[in-house]
């Protein structure tokens, strides 16, 4: 009898998950960058493109910390899952009350 030969070969495709921790990285990164852009050009005098960068590093925080915090409390209560809820309102509010 011939022995049967196993297919060892097989696809070694490596999938990438986005969890978390590559939001809270990125978005860190992305928002050191852009507040210290916007510093810099605050200093410069260019009003503008401060705005829009420190837009940009409020969005990043956000999406920095949102997941993250997310991850946190997915699992307990009820209770923490609406402090959740109305810190992350609280955030966004804030945001655009301080645009205003």
């Amino acid at each position: 009898m011939a022995k049967q030969k196993k297919n060892t070969s097989s696809s070694s495709k490596k999938s990438v998950t986005l969890d978390y921790k590559f939001f809270a990285f990125w978005g860190l990164v992305f928002a050191g960058a852009a507040i210290l852009l916007g510093g810099i050009f605050g200093k410069l005098g260019l009003g503008v493109i401060t705005q829009v960068f420190n837009i940009i590093g409020a969005v990043a925080i956000g999406v920095a910390i949102i997941p993250a915090s997310w991850h946190y409390v997915a699992h307990k209560n009820i209770a923490w899952k609406i402090i959740w809820i109305v810190c992350l309102l609280a955030y966004i509010v804030g945001y655009v009350l301080s645009q205003i």
